[in-house]
């Protein structure tokens, strides 16, 4: 779509931000009748830096995630084969593993309402009236 480098509201970052919704059509109009794989190698044959937005299944699928270590098996007291996000940072090129694994709905309620300020006597309040889960 050359035409658009040359129309006015689109000559720079600027104008294309004022101009955004439109700029969004006129893409779109292309675009749509595209497959995802189609853009991605449109957009790397012109040099654009671009890669696709994967789900997370896709994600977790990808050879790459698994070289990376970014899903560690985590040993977790109630689900087998658990798996965890890992940070995505390295330390002397070691992936810091998870410490802790997610909580069950209410099982740091206490200490966290603790940690507040709130009393024992408000806490059990507060579960019997189903404001929170202990």
């Amino acid at each position: 779509m050359p035409e658009l480098a040359r129309d006015g509201r689109f000559v720079d970052n600027p104008r294309r931000v004022e101009h955004r919704a439109a700029l969004q059509e006129a893409l779109a109009r292309v675009t749509r009748g595209l497959t995802a794989a189609d853009v991605l190698e449109r957009l790397q044959r012109a040099g654009v830096p671009s890669a696709r937005v994967s789900t997370m299944d896709q994600v977790a699928g990808e050879p790459q995630t698994e070289a990376s270590g970014m899903l560690p098996a985590v040993k977790h007291p109630r689900v087998p084969d658990f798996r965890a996000v890992a940070l995505p940072i390295k330390w002397d090129g070691e992936r810091p593993a998870p410490t802790r694994v997610p909580p069950l709905l209410g099982e740091h309620s206490t200490e966290v309402l603790v940690e507040l300020g709130y009393d024992a006597a408000t806490i059990r309040d507060l579960a019997e009236r189903h404001v929170v889960q202990l």
